[in-house]
């Protein structure tokens, strides 16, 4: 691996810096109204207090609930295929926005008319869910088309991670209060105008975002009739499953969620409001390491970036077990939330750049539904582990995961490794931002 920083950072022409402005705005704008009207957005609190307090039923039911709303997600695979081997109306990406979102919104007008009931809500959020889950394959496969045609990855990476802070706090707090002092009909209208907000954004179509489309403008039919690479070359292209194997490791963390939020409350005496301030602080370090990490991924190369991350996750864990108070877990959360954020956005650019093109659905949803159930795995080894007095070892465990990324990196392609964010040298590498096997 070269010196990092060693070549000066390319300088993008004033055109193409207009055309990473408008990538960004385009993608943020996405990212922003996708996550609020999301199921799991701002609608979220409201259903589950409708559920408690409305239609009062029990732990489990709500639980059930959830449970079955969230089934969606485990077939984004299926759904990045499906992107990957249709386009509708013959608009791309693009026609996705066009149909799916509007569905969502009837889905959503539909649950403002008459009573709710567990049933309707059970059917309607789920059938939103899937849509969802669609289209958040999307925009990712999308998104991943274009950083490997711009060779802006990691700016992308870094700045999905930076904007996705906004929904989630703003479900936290808008929908917390929308739940206590509107009715939950109101909530459903404002996620309707939210996903009437994504289709807007299908009309908007700027060419700098939707320029890799191009060559198939005009010549419908020969790009119909082009064979496209199938699930198969996933696994035969040699970036890919080393890059799948990385994230999975970095989320089997099996002290870092249930384990740590009985640790903070029974064993440390944080309250609610404290564990909040935590997680609150989390998100905003992040945000600030995905910053940093848009900034340094134009000048050092991706492996030296991947290795730092590495390195700064494996020992945050001390700091956890020194945390005394609501204080001192707000201090641990910004150094946490910091090299885990960047360590995040490094691991999903490494995952962006590895796709084969023509495959950004099924690669980029492949990915995230095993960082998923990694991290699901890893939850629950952790509460077992808790349960028996582990909590220790399980953030030993976690540690041990983490180092394991640094042989799984050795089978990278040293094209990657070496390959930086907006470098013309990557389309000539081979690989970073381009479909060749080696």
């Amino acid at each position: 691996m070269s010196p990092a920083g060693s070549a000066e950072a390319p300088r993008p022409t004033p055109r193409a810096a207009g055309e990473h402005r408008q990538i960004g705005c385009y993608f943020a704008a996405l990212v922003v109204m996708s996550g609020l009207a999301d199921p799991d957005g701002l609608v979220s609190l409201p259903v589950l207090f409708t559920l408690k307090e409305q239609l009062g039923q029990p732990p489990q039911a709500v639980a059930i609930f959830e449970a079955v709303v969230f089934v969606p997600a485990c077939f984004s695979f299926a759904f990045g295929l499906l992107r990957d081997r249709w386009r509708p109306f013959g608009l791309g990406d693009r026609g996705y926005l066009v149909l799916v979102a509007p569905l969502a919104g009837a889905c959503y007008g539909f649950l403002t008319t008459g009573p709710v009931s567990y049933t309707k809500l059970l059917v309607v959020v789920v059938a939103t869910a899937v849509l969802f889950q669609l289209l958040d394959t999307v925009i990712e496969a999308l998104m991943t088309a274009v950083a490997q045609y711009h060779l802006m990855s990691g700016r992308l990476s870094a700045l999905t991670e930076a904007v996705e802070v906004v929904p989630r706090v703003t479900a936290m707090l808008v929908g917390g209060w929308m739940a206590t002092h509107v009715s939950v009909q109101a909530s459903f209208a404002v996620a309707a105008a939210c996903s009437a907000a994504i289709a807007g954004l299908a009309a908007w179509r700027p060419e700098s975002v939707f320029a890799h489309e191009m060559p198939c403008r005009g010549h419908a039919a020969e790009c119909a009739n082009v064979e496209r690479p199938s699930w198969k070359h996933l696994l035969r292209h040699r970036p890919y499953l080393p890059a799948v194997v990385v994230l999975a490791l970095y989320n089997f963390s099996p002290g870092w969620s249930t384990p740590l939020l009985y640790y903070f409350v029974d064993e440390v005496s944080i309250t609610g409001s404290g564990f909040g301030a935590y997680k609150a602080a989390t998100f905003a370090a992040a945000a600030a390491a995905s910053i940093a990490y848009g900034l340094m991924c134009q000048r050092i190369e991706l492996g030296r970036l991947l290795v730092w991350s590495v390195g700064l996750n494996v020992f945050p864990a001390l700091l956890l077990l020194a945390v005394g108070g609501s204080g001192s877990a707000v201090a641990a959360a910004l150094v946490v939330g910091f090299v885990s954020g960047f360590a995040y956005v490094a691991f999903f650019d490494l995952l962006r750049r590895s796709c084969p093109r023509g495959l950004e659905g099924a690669g980029t949803a492949a990915g995230f539904s095993l960082f998923t159930l990694s991290g699901s795995a890893g939850d629950l080894l952790g509460a077992w582990m808790y349960e028996r007095g582990e909590f220790v070892a399980a953030l030993v465990i976690d540690a041990v995961a983490t180092l394991l990324i640094l042989p799984v990196l050795r089978y990278l392609p040293r094209s990657l490794e070496h390959s930086r964010d907006g470098s013309s040298d990557n389309a000539k590498s081979g690989f970073g931002y381009c479909d060749q096997e080696e």
